[in-house]
């Protein structure tokens, strides 16, 4: 009986994949190895052929897009690593430019609230953001262009009064997209601050967790999840108001 346990056992894959692991989703070290030999050999075959096929646009678009493609956690986790005080790259480059006392970055109350800003932006920015407002650029009618040429309009001025115009829907959507998101915020600062230090990038979504799934108040916690939604619902109120001023859309209704 020993000896069949003893064999069992060994036959059973372990099921820590390590720190690697949990970026690529794998639960073995097999499957950990397996999927980053996949990543090796398939990223450059992918790339060549964004490049070869796509030609420089494209291939643009797709590096502008990948901090988007990027679990927060991974993200977070990657950002902890380069701006970490004493062994980050970020200070060390820093120091090598003659900056003796670098940023402490996220371990510190006076910059740990605008590093997180910078991570999310920098992550936020490249993603669905940019396929919106691609999407309302490639939207406007080329017919407008011309007329303009033909009137003899510059380049900024076909910008100013055709494109800005014409795109203002588009600023307006991503613009509710990018409130409603920056009052959400929960996971990069949860996993890179624990929202701290000293309460620095303490969010109302931290302290919604807090109270709900660490104090188990959850009447608490639903409490705090109404108001949070009435807040969101009160500053998209406000958005949707004012953009009656500033919003133009091609039918001329706003």
């Amino acid at each position: 009986m020993a000896i069949a346990e003893s064999q069992l056992n060994m036959a059973r894959p372990t099921t820590d994949g390590g720190f690697l692991g949990k970026l690529v989703g794998a639960k073995t070290k097999f499957q950990t190895r397996k999927a980053l030999w996949g990543y090796v050999f398939a990223l450059p075959w992918v790339l060549g052929l964004i490049i070869f096929w796509g030609g420089p646009i494209l291939t643009y678009r797709t590096v502008f897009f990948v901090p988007h493609l990027i679990p927060a956690v991974a993200l977070a986790v990657v950002w902890i690593y380069l701006l970490q005080p004493r062994l980050g790259p970020v200070n060390l480059i820093l120091r090598n430019l003659g900056i003796d006392e670098p940023p402490n970055w996220l371990t510190s109350r006076d910059s740990a609230l605008y590093s997180v800003t910078m991570i999310a932006v920098w992550a936020a920015v490249g993603g669905n953001t940019m396929l919106i407002f691609l999407a309302g650029l490639q939207g406007v009618p080329q017919e407008l262009y011309e007329a303009a040429a033909i009137d003899g309009a510059t380049a900024w001025s076909k910008f100013w009064h055709v494109t800005l115009p014409l795109l203002t829907p588009t600023i307006f959507f991503n613009l509710v997209l990018a409130v409603i998101g920056a009052l959400k915020v929960f996971t990069l600062a949860w996993v890179a601050t624990l929202g701290g230090p000293s309460y620095a990038t303490w969010f109302f979504a931290l302290h919604i967790y807090q109270e709900a799934f660490q104090y188990f108040r959850l009447g608490y916690g639903s409490a705090l999840a109404w108001v949070l939604a009435a807040i969101i619902l009160v500053f998209t109120f406000i958005q949707v108001r004012t953009s009656r001023r500033w919003v133009h859309y091609e039918g001329g209704q706003g």
